[in-house]
Order: structure tokens, then C-alpha cells, then sequence
């Protein structure tokens, strides 16, 4: 049995829209902590979002990778030519990988960088909801 065999299309539907919950529910999160300056939170919780955004994309190709590793990898294969959610995902790892293992306070992070990660977080969901939307009208049809 191959991996996108492992799941119903039931399955993949029920398992992407939690996923997509998910995000959109940590994307809430965003403008109240950019509000309050808790910046390093924001660079977290953006790349999480974003995350839990592409898992959802990944579940309906049957996908389920359990690595952050794993769903670079497998956008990079199925969604090759997707370059600006490659990009937003790779410049959103960034920064959450320097608010999480840097020594940085929220100061250290302006609001304008802050910001940005806001915004990129919200393209990049805006963008993956668009191949979604796509891909379960599609799985609907089978």
C-alpha cells in the first residue's frame, strides 16, 4: 500500500480541514501579539501557522510528513512551481528560527520586521488556500 493510499478521501478532507483550522486559528493570533510588541511570539506562532497551512495542502496528496524538514521536501516535490510559497515558508523559518534560538529580546525585532513577517504570513495562507480550494473541488469530483 503506497503512502497516499493510507487515506480515504474522506480522510484527507477531515484531516486537511483540521489542519487548515489550525492555521487560520494561529493566524488570529497575529495581529494581537503584533499589538501588544510580543514580536519574537509573532515570528513563532506566523511560521506555524504557515506550517499547519501546508500540512493541509500535503493531506490531500495523501502526504503526512512529521518533520519540518519533511513539508519543505514535499512542497518542493509536489508544488514545484509555486516559487512564492517556497520563498514566504523559507523567509518565515527564518525568523522563527532566530526569535526561538537567537538571543534576542522582542526589541531586537522592529515593527516594520514584524510586520513583514505578519504579511507574509497572510499571503503565503491566502496563496495555499487558493491550491486547496483547487484541490478539493478536485478530490469532490472523484
Amino acid at each position: 500500500m503506497s503512502e497516499e493510499d493510507r487515506f480515504s478521501l474522506e480522510d484527507k478532507l477531515r484531516f486537511s480541514d483540521l489542519y487548515l483550522k489550525k492555521a487560520e486559528s494561529i493566524l488570529r493570533e497575529l495581529d494581537d501579539l503584533y499589538e501588544k510588541g510580543f514580536f519574537l511570539n509573532l515570528c513563532n506562532r506566523a511560521y506555524y501557522a504557515v506550517f499547519n497551512m501546508s500540512k493541509s495542502l500535503l493531506i490531500l496528496y495523501g502526504k503526512d510528513p512529521h518533520t519540518h524538514k519533511g513539508v519543505k521536501h514535499l512542497l518542493h516535490t509536489i508544488l514545484p512551481d509555486e516559487k512564492e510559497i517556497h520563498k514566504l515558508l523559507r523567509d518565515l523559518e527564518h525568523y522563527r528560527s532566530i526569535a526561538d534560538y537567537d538571543l534576542v529580546m522582542d526589541d531586537d525585532i522592529s515593527h516594520e520586521e514584524a510586520l513583514e513577517v505578519k504579511e507574509k504570513a497572510k499571503r503565503y495562507m491566502e496563496i495555499a488556500k487558493e491550491i486547496r480550494d483547487g484541490l478539493v473541488r478536485s478530490i469532490a469530483r472523484q
